[in-house]
């Protein structure tokens, strides 16, 4: 790693950037994003990230943060973080730099401000100083963060961890992949609790299901469900349809429905599905 006064600035000026979003409590305006899971804060941080990996990523815009977590399985392991800007062309001054920094779970940054858990300035692919590297031996075995920042702008990088040994296993470089699959709705159904399946493929995660009909080109609520803490694996779930959708049925017959599924994890972007179908 470079140790040079402007990447000390540097890392006190990230410092009080996270100490900040910690404080507020929210992310900037413009969200950072993995494969289209948010990961602008501490609490949304993608991961974990695993080691042998080479992952890619983009800032969102001026002012964006990215969040990565691992896990370290023992003490005092040793690793070497591999950081590099992959932005072909640079438009502007300053050489669309990034910045990468190891940090608790609390945003203190290991080893305290201007510590060598941190690289200098790392400029776009043309500038001559596109790659650095950080390398850190973790005390404790447990959680921790990289996280870069930028100058400005949308530079894009990838990073890398080495070795595996002492690294808990991570996420692809494609992404953490879907929250569910393979949902399933029979139509008709000759019932008032509607049925419908699905494989849940996070655990902890939470699902809500609603049902919903037209009423005069608007949709109105015609039944909800909400199940918190699922367990992977498969769901079936009976939805009852609410007052207003039970006396429709009794007067019509019949019901056209759509209904649809929301499911939601820490740290992940919600997934939704929709299926249509008749209830008798």
């Amino acid at each position: 790693m470079r140790s040079t006064s402007i990447a000390r600035r540097r890392l006190l000026s990230l410092a009080f950037v996270l100490a900040l979003l910690i404080g507020a409590g929210s992310a900037p305006a413009v969200l950072a994003h993995f494969h289209g899971t948010p990961n602008s804060t501490i609490s949304t941080a993608t991961g974990p990230i695993g080691a042998g990996v080479t992952y890619s990523g983009q800032f969102g815009g001026s002012g964006d943060v990215d969040y990565y977590y691992f896990v370290t399985t023992r003490p005092n392991v040793t690793l070497h973080f591999s950081i590099r800007n992959t932005l072909a062309t640079c438009r502007g001054r300053g050489n669309c730099q990034i910045y990468a920094t190891l940090v608790n779970t609390q945003g203190q940054q290991l080893g305290g401000e201007g510590s060598s858990a941190g690289t200098g300035p790392v400029g776009y692919a043309g500038s001559g100083y596109s790659t650095d590297t950080i390398d850190w031996t973790f005390g404790a075995a447990g959680r921790y963060i990289l996280v870069f920042d930028s100058d400005g702008g949308t530079p894009t990088y990838q990073f890398r961890i080495d070795p595996s040994d002492g690294v808990a296993p991570g996420i692809p470089a494609s992404g953490p992949g879907p929250l569910f699959r393979s949902l399933s709705v029979p139509s008709p159904q000759r019932t008032t609790r509607v049925r419908a399946a699905l494989t849940v493929l996070t655990g902890g995660a939470t699902v809500r299901v609603d049902l919903l009909r037209r009423v005069s080109g608007r949709a109105v609520l015609a039944g909800r469900l909400t199940r918190g803490g699922v367990p992977r694996g498969r769901l079936v779930l009976p939805v009852p349809l609410n007052a207003s959708a039970r006396a429709v049925l009794r007067t019509s017959g019949r019901l056209r429905l759509t209904l649809r599924v929301r499911v939601t994890a820490r740290g992940r972007a919600p997934q939704t599905a929709t299926r249509r179908l008749t209830v008798l």
